[in-house]
């Protein structure tokens, strides 16, 4: 719920999940968020490889860490909205 409550205030689609793992279409694409979470320490999955440019793979954590994650997000996607 932590996640989707986020992906929901960001506008981000995802795919309810029973897993360890969320699957969100950022509508852009995924890679240079990947790599603006990993410059803050935080990995996830880019899903380019399956044929999908614009989603990620985000796994399931503690609270704390689901925060993190998701704080790493928005920067990350503020980021890629700066002009230049």
């Amino acid at each position: 719920e932590q996640f989707y409550q986020a992906f929901d205030r960001l506008g981000l689609r995802y795919y309810p999940t029973q897993t360890n793992f969320i699957l969100v279409d950022l509508q852009q694409p995924a890679h240079p968020v990947f790599q603006a979470m990993l410059r803050d320490g935080v990995i996830i999955r880019p899903l380019t490889f399956v044929g999908a440019p614009s989603c990620i793979r985000i796994t399931i954590g503690l609270e704390p860490e689901n925060e993190r994650a998701i704080q790493s997000l928005e920067r990350a996607l503020r980021r890629m909205k700066k002009p230049g």
